[in-house]
């Protein structure tokens, strides 16, 4: 019988080792953790805060908020935590702002009321950077002229979320 070369045995495991370091070092990039843009959040943020004031509505016979200056506190009932509320943007620079605001004229009032629920924001990015900014959709963020205009989230009354451009007419109540 002939002996089996050294080289004959070390092969095989060492050709193994090659190419799982090369199948893990193409999907290596992919395992590592995705972090999605802020307009990604932002945009997530609004659509759950727009859902939970949907939630609030239907609680209370189709009537929207009826206290403009504790919206927040009114509809952090429905979710599962203040996060959403809190622009992500905004952490490295204080931990007390919010930046989103709720369109105060929809207070108080019922669907009945409204025309088409469906192009009337109820919460969007504001520059009011209060816990419960509020204001009839004047604090939405415009840019100068000749600036890049980044997107900015809207939340509708119907529940959807969507961003704009800030070329957007925007809406009047």
């Amino acid at each position: 019988m002939k002996p089996t070369s050294r080289w004959t045995v070390a092969v095989p495991p060492v050709i193994g080792v090659a190419l799982a370091a090369v199948v893990f070092a193409a999907v290596y990039p992919s395992l590592g953790s995705h972090r999605p843009e802020t307009n990604e959040v932002c945009l997530s943020n609004v659509r759950q805060i727009g859902l939970s004031t949907v939630i609030y509505c239907a609680d209370w016979d189709d009537r929207e908020l009826a206290d403009r200056d504790r919206w927040v506190e009114l509809t952090l009932v429905y979710g599962k935590s203040e996060t959403p509320y809190r622009c992500p943007d905004l952490k490295p620079f204080r931990t007390g702002y919010y930046g989103y605001a709720f369109n105060s004229w929809l207070s108080s009032r019922t669907e009945a009321s409204m025309k088409d629920m469906s192009v009337v924001p109820a919460v969007y990015d504001s520059i009011n950077f209060a816990r419960n900014a509020s204001d009839r959709f004047v604090s939405f963020p415009v840019w100068p002229a000749g600036k890049e205009k980044p997107r900015r989230n809207v939340g509708f009354s119907d529940g959807h979320a969507m961003y704009e451009r800030a070329s957007w007419a925007g809406w009047k109540p």
